[in-house]
């Protein structure tokens, strides 16, 4: 069980569908996994990341699905169309996250 939940906390790369991004330099995120009463629990208190599954391996691609649509619709978004906290979860995003080639 600490497998997994190692995997994803040393993760510094996410990738999902056309998207991928990766940590900056220097930056981390404090990613808690653990698994209550046979559901899979993933938090990220950065992103403000919370999901959960019975399946392990639905709960990775959960995840890396929701980091890579906060990167897509907030830190790509238009700030012209965003609320101020969209707007300040963007600069957040931007400070700790750049795209990959």
């Amino acid at each position: 069980m600490k497998s997994w939940k190692n995997a994803i906390k040393n993760m510094r790369e996410f990738s999902f569908g056309n998207t991928k991004i990766k940590l900056k330099e220097g930056e981390s995120l404090n990613i808690k996994c653990k698994k209550e009463n046979n559901v899979y629990i993933i938090e990220e208190d950065f992103c403000e990341l919370y999901c959960c599954s019975e399946d392990r391996n639905y709960i990775l691609l959960d995840f890396l699905d929701m980091i890579t649509f906060l990167w897509e619709d907030y830190a790509l978004g238009n700030e012209s169309e965003m609320v101020k906290s969209a707007i300040e979860l963007k600069y957040k995003l931007l400070s700790k996250f750049e795209k990959v080639d």
